[in-house]
């Protein structure tokens, strides 16, 4: 003999298993060069990074960042912030699959190579990638222990000040 309770749990219909959650495709297609820019130098990079080095594959489907691997591994900021950055995930996911690089930028134009007097302290500097030969013609010389050009006495800058210099006749004292 079987309950009412029973019967009625028997007679309920197999509950199917639940579809996934699907996301909506990102449209990559109205992405600008600056758009690809910017989420190359935001946190997106990073984001991705740090998802595979906990095991976890990135991929672009159908417009839609998807990860595989461990999944579960991912703590739930991290996940967090994987839905927040979902748009610069898919284009730099994009600009990985399609090699785009952002157009250098401009060089700043540098100085040309001088050597400077501080005028505060009367020490001499090299400013920019001065010949070496120029250097030596002036009586610089290359310091092995320092790793550098050394202006000739008294000009470095490790040399002392002249406050320091040893003056003929009586002292200040």
């Amino acid at each position: 003999m079987v309950s009412l309770a029973m019967k009625a749990w028997l007679d309920e219909p197999v509950c199917e298993k639940p579809t996934p959650p699907t996301s909506s495709a990102i449209d990559l297609s109205d992405v600008t060069d600056a758009d690809r820019a910017e989420a190359l130098a935001g946190v997106a990079p990073a984001l991705i990074r740090d998802a595979e080095w906990a095991g976890v594959r990135m991929e672009l489907r159908d417009g839609v960042p998807t990860a595989f691997g461990d999944v579960p591994a991912l703590d739930r900021e991290a996940v967090d912030n994987l839905r927040t950055h979902r748009r610069a995930i898919a284009i730099v996911l994009d600009c990985y699959a399609t090699g785009w690089e952002p157009a250098p930028a401009m060089p700043f134009p540098s100085a040309p190579p001088e050597i400077v007097t501080d005028p505060k302290t009367g020490k001499l500097r090299l400013v920019g990638d001065v010949d070496p030969q120029r250097l030596r013609d002036e009586g610089w010389t290359w310091s092995r222990r320092r790793n550098r050009w050394m202006a000739p006495y008294p000009y470095d800058v490790d040399d002392p000040p002249p406050s320091m210099f040893v003056r003929e006749g009586p002292g200040p004292w």
